[in-house]
């Protein structure tokens, strides 16, 4: 089993590719990376199923500017691992529903409050009506 990470920009939002190889056809896999509070399943990897011996999932978001070790856990409870930064010179506001979906903001800090502004570049795409999903 092979795990293999790369930086991907969905719409200029960082986020990461996860991909493992060398599965049995069919397989269950569970996807999980490394925080401060311990490992935590990434969003949707939790004993996912893999066919043709292949697993595609994305991390929409992972931690940024920070080393971040990513684990596949195989079907025979083999776990291989790989670490990975996410460079950003900002940070994102994601529609957790779709989180293909994301703002680039720049945080300020003022007496008792911290204000967020949004500076979307020319080429940041308009969010799609998602109201017939």
């Amino acid at each position: 089993m092979n795990l293999t990470l790369e930086v991907l920009r969905a719409n200029a939002n960082p986020q990461v590719g996860i991909t493992v190889t060398g599965l049995p056809d069919p397989a269950v896999v569970s996807i999980e990376r490394d925080t401060p509070e311990g490992w935590v399943s990434v969003r949707g990897g939790k004993k996912t199923p893999a066919s043709g011996g292949v697993l595609f999932l994305l991390d929409h978001v992972p931690p940024l500017n920070v080393d971040t070790t990513y684990r596949a856990i195989g079907p025979d409870g083999a776990i291989v691992e790989e670490t990975i930064t996410v460079p950003s010179d900002r940070g994102w506001l994601c529609d957790p529903l779709h989180p293909d979906i994301a703002i680039p903001v720049t945080a300020h800090w003022e007496p008792g409050a911290i204000i967020l502004t949004a500076n979307p570049s020319a080429d940041f795409p308009a969010p799609t009506d998602r109201s017939e999903e």
